[in-house]
């Protein structure tokens, strides 16, 4: 309530130790923000072919790992989705206009009350590298809902389980990945 100059906004500073894990959380979201380019961009992400690089800026995925495309978006509450923004879409650049570089993201989205299996997207040659997971307070490996680099790794087709009303970003740590691609079929 930023027009506020009563109790609505605030801060009683006796309880700040209380929200002390959701400050750390918060400065390291800040933190992976900065490091990572593709989610500082100055324009509106399209979904359209980057002009001048491969692949789109974005492409959404469902929890088959495959594209969604318009129709997807009408058919029902998706409840679980994903997005990979292209670490091409990066338009920040330095001083001397030298493209900033970035990491292709994956976000991975469940709003179900439920926990489910998410098949990652991509070419069987990608690699994906677990960057913070908003449930893994209680895994022994995570820091503040952040892993250590290369703490998880998976490849693009494997089934990765997001619990109830999380998120998980994962970083591209190996292939190539064009925003375009979906996982070969589902072995029976």
């Amino acid at each position: 309530a930023y027009c506020q100059d009563n109790e609505i906004s605030w801060i009683d500073w006796e309880n700040a130790g209380a929200h002390e894990p959701l400050r750390r959380f918060v400065t390291r979201l800040v933190a992976f923000r900065r490091q990572h380019a593709v989610l500082r961009r100055g324009q509106f992400f399209s979904g359209m072919p980057i002009h001048g690089a491969e692949g789109r800026d974005m492409a959404w995925f469902d929890p088959s790992g495959g594209l969604i495309g318009p129709e997807g978006w009408h058919a029902g509450e998706p409840g679980a989705f994903a997005v990979v923004i292209n670490r091409n879409a990066s338009d920040l650049r330095d001083n001397g206009w030298r493209h900033h570089p970035s990491d292709s993201l994956l976000l991975v989205f469940n709003a179900h009350s439920e926990p489910l299996k998410f098949r990652l997207p991509g070419a069987p040659e990608v690699v994906w590298e677990a960057a913070f997971d908003t449930a893994a307070e209680a895994e022994a490996e995570a820091e503040d809902f952040f892993f250590p680099p290369g703490a998880r790794r998976r490849r693009s087709g494997d089934e990765i389980r997001l619990h109830d009303r999380s998120v998980q970003a994962w970083l591209l740590r190996g292939g190539h990945f064009l925003c375009d691609q979906t996982p070969g079929p589902v072995p029976e």
